[in-house]
């Protein structure tokens, strides 16, 4: 994160590797549909990269990023 905030590409590159399955996973079970998982993944990653400075790092980064999922999955149900 910090190397992210720093603006090295790279970076975020590596945190989309690390968390991008996990994520989808929790949007998928939310919402039971493939695309609308991608859609918010990239949502909530784009978010993310948006506000990053915002992030508190004594919070897991997992953490952030899971109420994300949860919340943008929420959101798109309601929209649905």
């Amino acid at each position: 994160v910090q190397r992210c905030l720093a603006g090295e590409r790279e970076a975020a590159g590596e945190l989309v590797d690390r968390y991008q399955r996990r994520l989808f996973n929790v949007a998928l079970r939310m919402l039971g549909n493939v695309q609308d998982a991608e859609d918010v993944t990239q949502t909530v990653f784009g978010n993310a990269f948006d506000t990053l400075e915002k992030y508190d790092p004594q919070y897991r980064f997992f953490s952030w990023m899971y109420r994300m999922t949860v919340n943008e999955s929420l959101n798109a149900l309601k929209r649905n």
